[in-house]
């Protein structure tokens, strides 16, 4: 049998089936807008085949929400335009360790690299117009912006 893809569920439901057996991260986006705190069982299975499910591998998370003052990264980036369509710059990270990754709505990383110095341009011309996420990691500081690309 051949690995094909992974399905991940979200307290039993199914969230989303990743086609590509190389894939080996997710962010789920579904509890982002809340108000409450909750708690989610996340299962992830092995499709092989296409169609044929390995056994579940679960781990549970606790969403705590807190106001948006309370998580403010003390970094001081600077990413744009917003809308891009074809170059997205991002200003401001710590010349010492610091990366990006970019992920489509289905949590799949899409792009990601190390970055050496504190300004970065990425080209984001092969992407499909939409809404990502951009989330950077600068030292010990992680930031997370929505960000849209447009084709014209």
């Amino acid at each position: 049998m051949q690995l094909t893809g992974y399905n991940i569920y979200a307290n039993g439901v199914h969230l989303v089936k990743i086609e590509d057996a190389t894939t080996l991260e997710y962010i789920d986006s579904t509890y982002m807008m809340r108000d409450e705190s909750l708690q989610v069982e996340y299962c992830v299975k092995a499709v092989y085949n296409g169609s044929v499910e390995s056994a579940a591998v679960c781990g549970t998370l606790q969403y705590v929400i807190t106001s948006t003052e309370a998580i403010q990264s003390e970094l001081r980036l600077r990413i744009f335009p917003n809308p891009a369509s074809d170059i997205l710059r991002v200003e401001g990270m710590n010349a010492d360790r610091s990366a990006f990754e970019l992920y489509d709505t289905s949590g799949i990383r899409v792009l990601g690299r190390e970055v050496n110095g504190a300004n970065t341009t990425i080209d984001v011309s092969r992407l499909s117009s939409g809404f990502y996420l951009i989330k950077v990691v600068s030292g010990n500081q992680v930031h997370t912006e929505k960000i849209e690309i447009t084709r014209d």
